[in-house]
């Protein structure tokens, strides 16, 4: 359903229209953070659509979605010189779409697979999903290069009341986020099997994401380690969960984790540190652990669907601005006030 005062369908054809480019498959974070964008651009009116990538087009993630363009070559025969094609990390040094006729924005949620230069002349403009990445991309951009924050965000549907503090002994959760990591996982994992006192679950393979969630409402503790991301939504989903949070905050984690006060964070890299931090919750007090999943809770409700509309908003409003005329998405002032 499109929001009150938007363009009619007519009037949308005649606007520059966004894409998305994609190139994951299966589940993933990355993947969900821009099928968000493109729920949500659709929601206010702007003319939005994934545009498969590479090897994985025609992928069957594309079915159910009939807007999706089904691969890069489809997408370069449909582009307009006015429409906006937006690049995730991996598709940056792609050839052809260096030299089609679009207008280009790149999309960075982890700095580690950046893959082209971000001050690369054919980018008007680079958008980030944390203020700790938006000020890493700005230093890295064209000096005055316009940055688009737009925050990571957590749907209503995966918070749920606060729990009560464990009564017996502790459940923990350690999630092995396959490449994203320096083996420390593993290492975690096998220094907490040593204790009898802690119920240890390890999880290796993908799972969809409420199967996630219900491993974070049914534990304790997570244990997040891996590598630094641009905005880790696992920690937002076991805030929302109920789960007490000890790991590795990384680049966008330092947007709200918040040390003793929503979460344990330790040194990324150091997952030794993270051990002795989950050995030393045991005599935790009741209270103190009931204070810190209240404010993990207020943390995920703050990082909510309706913080990342507005910043979309925005962000529609800035692309279709050219010096002196007045944006086809005008209108979307009075939503992202």
């Amino acid at each position: 359903m499109l929001c009150a005062g938007a363009p009619t369908r007519q009037e949308m054809s005649r606007v520059p229209a966004v894409y998305y480019l994609c190139c994951w498959t299966g589940e993933s974070g990355g993947i969900k953070v821009l099928y968000d964008h493109v729920r949500l651009l659709r929601a206010l009116g702007v003319p939005a659509s994934l545009a498969s990538y590479g090897a994985f087009e025609r992928a069957d993630w594309f079915a159910h979605d009939p807007l999706a363009v089904p691969g890069r070559s489809d997408l370069l025969g449909l582009v307009r010189p006015e429409d906006v094609v937006v690049l995730p990390e991996f598709c940056m040094r792609d050839r052809e779409l260096a030299a089609a006729r679009c207008r280009q924005y790149a999309f960075v949620q982890n700095p580690q697979l950046v893959t082209g230069a971000l001050d690369d002349e054919r980018y008007e403009g680079l958008i980030a999903s944390s203020r700790p990445l938006a000020a890493w991309v700005r230093e890295r951009g064209r000096p005055g290069g316009r940055v688009h924050l737009v925050p990571g965000m957590l749907e209503e549907e995966w918070i749920f009341p606060p729990r009560a503090p464990p009564a017996e002994r502790l459940r923990v959760l350690v999630l092995d986020r396959l490449d994203k990591h320096q083996g420390e996982p593993e290492r975690a994992y096998a220094e907490l099997l040593r204790h009898d006192r802690l119920a240890v679950t390890y999880v290796r393979p993908r799972l969809p994401r409420d199967a996630f969630v219900r491993l974070f409402r049914s534990h304790d503790v997570y244990v997040h380690l891996g590598y630094p991301e641009g905005f880790p939504v696992s920690v937002l989903e076991a805030f929302g969960a109920g789960c007490l949070v000890v790991g590795f905050a990384g680049l966008g984690g330092l947007e709200f984790m918040r040390d003793g006060k929503n979460c344990f964070v330790v040194t990324d890299g150091a997952w030794e540190a993270a051990v002795r931090r989950v050995l030393a919750l045991e005599p935790m007090p009741r209270a103190a652990w009931a204070a810190m999943l209240a404010a993990a809770h207020r943390t995920a409700r703050r990082c909510n669907e309706a913080r990342t509309r507005r910043a979309l908003g925005r962000m529609a409003r800035a692309l279709h601005r050219a010096p002196g005329q007045v944006s086809p998405f005008s209108w979307l002032t009075r939503w992202t006030a």
